[in-house]
């Protein structure tokens, strides 16, 4: 058995639901061939080992998609699965922050671009989903209402990304990062007035703490000329929170091109307001990484946490981001917070995470 050979039998071994052994299976040992009856649903017979490679590689993408919960690392601790996915797409984040201080160019063309590309990466991604799952369960993909809240949700995604550009240009990604951090809060006064979910004391008074956290920021920001994009970065955490808002009222199937949409939007936007449309070479390279590859996979990686946890734990995770991301600006361009942006962002921070441990403590003691 060569070692294409094997790697097949291993992905579809591990992959295949139910992961059942069969006698076609068993007797694959010594085969220099694999055919419809030995592995249903792929066709005609294989002549090549790139091939085998390359539909090892579909079947595993299939599964994934069919059986989200068998996409695991540990099987017997689904918890720690979700916290290790969250934490990748989290940690993949960080570094957006500081990219695009690194990028010069118009902020409206760096938006286009970023806007651009992002769409284009996640409608191929989409794309090849939905002809997967199209052709394995005859799936609608959206009917009115779904559509309806969709093109909220991308309208939403559009406005918190512009404004969170906004505020890395006429702030710094410190305050721009811990005011982001309150969009758990504006969640819960969303669902408040949108689906009359009921808001608790502690809720009430960790929103209070913030607000004066909220205040030094915006206290010390103005005494630096920062008030733009202090405000951009409220706006943005604004917008984020009635997205998850919104993903939580509605069954959207497909996040990846709500996403997409809401890429495109943003660059519609700035291609009306945009001079110009040229980079220099050093901005593509930023822009790109940001649009290809992090803007992507860590929205992709984020959206797959709460199959595995409870809310208020992904939102407790994602603040990593208002850690590690004021650490790389800190680290490559020697930007600083300054005193009362820190003395805030700490507020902010460490109250939210002693909030988000208590009503977790307290949802796992309801629930046992």
């Amino acid at each position: 058995m060569t070692f294409c050979h094997f790697m097949y039998l291993f992905l579809y071994i591990y992959y295949c639901p139910g992961r059942r052994f069969s006698k076609n299976i068993l007797m694959l040992h010594g085969s220099r061939h694999l055919n419809r009856s030995t592995f249903p649903g792929i066709k005609g017979i294989y002549n090549n080992q790139i091939a085998y490679v390359k539909h090892s590689f579909l079947i595993l993408i299939k599964n994934i998609l069919d059986t989200p919960d068998k996409m695991i690392f540990f099987k017997d601790n689904p918890r720690l699965n979700g916290v290790l996915i969250v934490v990748c797409g989290v940690m993949v984040l960080t570094p957006d922050g500081l990219l695009t201080t690194l990028i010069s160019a118009d902020i409206w063309t760096m938006l286009f671009w970023r806007g651009f590309l992002m769409a284009i990466t996640l409608t191929i991604f989409s794309i090849f989903t939905i002809r997967i799952k199209t052709i394995s369960k005859n799936f609608v993909i959206y009917d009115r209402e779904t559509l309806k809240y969709s093109l909220y949700v991308a309208l939403l995604f559009a406005v918190s990304s512009i404004s969170f550009v906004i505020a890395i240009v006429n702030t710094n990604v410190a305050n721009t990062l811990f005011l982001i951090t309150i969009s758990p809060i504006f969640a819960a006064g969303f669902a408040y007035i949108f689906l009359h979910e009921p808001v608790s004391k502690t809720t009430i008074i960790v929103s209070l703490i913030t607000i004066i956290g909220m205040l030094i920021i915006f206290g010390d920001g103005i005494d630096k000329g920062n008030l733009l994009g202090n405000l951009a970065a409220v706006l943005a955490a604004a917008s984020w929170a009635g997205t998850l808002v919104i993903l939580r009222k509605s069954a959207i199937s497909n996040i990846s091109l709500t996403i997409a949409t809401g890429g495109y939007i943003i660059a519609l936007i700035s291609l009306i307001l945009a001079p110009t449309l040229k980079m220099s070479t050093n901005d593509m390279i930023w822009v790109g990484l940001q649009g290809l590859i992090i803007l992507p996979l860590s929205f992709g990686l984020i959206s797959l946490g709460p199959k595995y946890l409870p809310a208020p734990e992904v939102s407790l995770i994602v603040l990593l981001e208002a850690v590690f991301g004021p650490l790389w600006a800190w680290v490559f361009i020697s930007q600083l917070p300054s005193s009362g942006s820190l003395t805030g962002g700490v507020i902010i921070i460490a109250t939210l995470t002693i909030y988000f441990f208590v009503s977790t403590k307290q949802n796992y003691r309801n629930s046992s």
